[in-house]
Order: C-alpha cells, then sequence, then structure tokens
C-alpha cells in the first residue's frame, strides 16, 4: 500500500492510464504494468538460478568431500 491507496486500487489506476493513454493504448498489453514487469522479472530470475545450479551443487559437493577427508 504506497500513498496509503491499496494496492487493487494501484493495479486498476495502472490498467487505466495505459488503455487510455493516446501512446500506450495502441501497444500490446504485455509491454507494460506491474503484471508484465512481474513476469519478465520471474523470467529473469529464473534463468539466473537455473544457470547458477549447476556450480552451487559442484560447490556443494567440493566441500562435502573435503569435510568428509576431515574426518
Amino acid at each position: 500500500m504506497a500513498n496509503n491507496i491499496p494496492v487493487e486500487d494501484s493495479l486498476k489506476e495502472e490498467k487505466k492510464f495505459f488503455t487510455t493513454s493516446p501512446i500506450y493504448s495502441s501497444l500490446p498489453s504485455d509491454l507494460f504494468g506491474t503484471d508484465s514487469l512481474t513476469k519478465k522479472l520471474t523470467n529473469i530470475l529464473y534463468q539466473q538460478i537455473k544457470s547458477s545450479m549447476p556450480e552451487i551443487f559442484n560447490e556443494i559437493k567440493k566441500k562435502k568431500k573435503d569435510a568428509q577427508e576431515e574426518l
């Protein structure tokens, strides 16, 4: 809640802005807005996590091996 405006109302205002704007109303709706931004950022984060996982697993395996060798 920003400026004491409920999120739901803010999202409605955002949608109204983009659908009535002379500039934005002619563009595909998936190019702007909180929902679009959330989906794009989620995808970027997913791809980053996916690409980092092999390195993380290798590091865990190495540390496990090092710890077992110490015992």
